[in-house]
């Protein structure tokens, strides 16, 4: 599935390639007659929780289509999205947001995920930092949290599971947030 989203649940093996004959997907994404994005069934589980759009995301991909159902998902949650297709628009974005939280492909042009990721711990930005990546390289994810990724997540991922990683490292980054405000008052 380009998206590299899919609904929880079903069987690894429909994800694969279009069948032949070009035929859809079982799982394929498609926008309904009202001419709105339809995500599906399986987006919007909050758990009861509503974020509100104080917790700026900035998203960085260069899958079109994979960033815009993710910044969709993030928006239908409640979040603020920034988006950038490469890395270096990505840096650039950060030098003037103070994000919540950062999700951040490993293989970006003009710039890689890596090298943004260590520009950002060498600025001394503390930020949470979520790894995707479509390519399944043996160690990808060991590399992506010993250089100071907060969570590694590999694409195609299910909806539900992309928006826990991420409701757990907003409110991980909040609680910090919070806990340094109190420490500096106090």
């Amino acid at each position: 599935m380009r998206a590299g989203l899919r609904p929880s649940g079903e069987p690894e093996g429909v994800f694969g390639p279009r069948p032949a004959g070009g035929g859809p997907m079982r799982s394929q994404l498609s926008l309904p007659s009202n001419g709105c994005q339809a995500m599906g069934p399986f987006l919007g589980l909050t758990n009861g929780r509503r974020t509100m759009a104080t917790h700026p995301i900035i998203l960085i991909d260069n899958d079109s289509a994979w960033l815009e159902r993710v910044e969709t998902v993030l928006r239908e949650e409640g979040f603020a999205v920034e988006t950038a297709e490469d890395g270096q628009h990505g840096l650039e974005l950060l030098d003037h947001t103070a994000p919540v939280l950062v999700i951040l492909n490993v293989h970006l042009p003009r710039l890689s995920g890596f090298d943004l990721l260590r520009e950002l711990r060498r600025r001394g930005q503390q930020v949470p930092v979520l790894m995707v990546s479509s390519q399944d390289q043996a160690g990808l994810m060991a590399q992506a949290l010993a250089e100071g990724a907060s969570r590694f997540l590999r694409k195609p991922v299910a909806a539900e599971l992309l928006l826990r990683a991420v409701h757990t490292l907003v409110d991980e980054w909040t609680m910090r947030k919070t806990k340094d405000e109190q420490t500096a008052s106090g």
